[in-house]
């Protein structure tokens, strides 16, 4: 990708701002997902697969041990 292929946006700092900014980024593929639908689309993604092919669970990448899943996290 060339460098110009990037658009810089300034989101709301509503907890949503990385889902936003995937869902401004998706827009421009042509997939048309708002920032909750893309929250919601990864965290059942997220539960649906909690281990990398190798069986290394993906929670283990969480610095913060208060969280048990993903719904807490997210």
């Amino acid at each position: 990708m060339r460098r110009d292929d990037y658009v810089k946006t300034i989101e709301d700092h509503d907890g949503n701002c990385q889902f936003a900014a995937l869902s401004h980024q998706a827009k421009r593929l042509g997939i048309l997902r708002s920032p909750e639908t893309m929250r919601k689309k990864i965290v059942d993604y997220l539960k649906s697969n909690p281990y990398y092919g190798d069986g290394f669970p993906l929670l283990e990448h969480l610095v913060d041990d208060d969280f048990s899943c993903w719904d807490e996290y997210i």
